[in-house]
């Protein structure tokens, strides 16, 4: 257990000094990401099946903290290799994931709903892109790239994103 004080927290200064729990920043950083993931694929419209498969490479913690987000009936897949993306809806590609082109025809097919962790991998061809920022996560959208496969992004949640293309 850590322990922090009101301004690590996100809490507004209350000028005295108030301790508040905070959970380890890897689990607090992953939950906030499946937390993402989970919106992204709320809020956008394409012909996938339901209930969805979420499918995230090479990061557990991410994966654990999505199937906590999810209802019990979603499929929560952890894979390592491009050709274990079949059968996936949305697709999560982790920060530590190396930038290889073998994931690019994945990022591009229409299919896939696909969120990358990673500059290099957004500029692949994935649609959403988390950016992590010192004190906050934010999030960049390919809305071309999205509307050229048919995609529909909810206004609202564009309005949110750091960043369009």
């Amino acid at each position: 257990m850590s322990w922090c004080w009101p301004g690590k927290s996100g809490w507004p200064a209350l000028g005295m000094l108030l301790a508040c729990y905070c959970p380890p920043a890897k689990a607090a950083d992953a939950a906030l990401q499946a937390a993402l993931i989970y919106r992204f694929a709320q809020y956008s419209e394409w012909p996938a099946a339901e209930p969805k498969v979420y499918c995230v490479v090479q990061d557990i913690a991410v994966q654990q903290a999505l199937q906590q987000v999810l209802q019990p009936s979603s499929t929560v897949r952890h894979i390592q290799q491009p050709q274990q993306v079949k059968g996936c809806h949305v697709l999560y590609l982790s920060r530590q994931l190396t930038p290889d082109p073998v994931w690019q025809p994945v990022l591009q097919s229409a299919d896939v709903l696909s969120i990358a962790a990673n500059a290099e991998l957004f500029a692949l061809g994935a649609i959403f892109g988390i950016i992590q920022e010192p004190q906050q996560l934010a999030f960049r959208v390919n809305l071309t790239l999205a509307r050229s496969r048919d995609y529909h992004l909810n206004a609202r949640m564009l309005r949110l994103a750091k960043e369009l293309y």
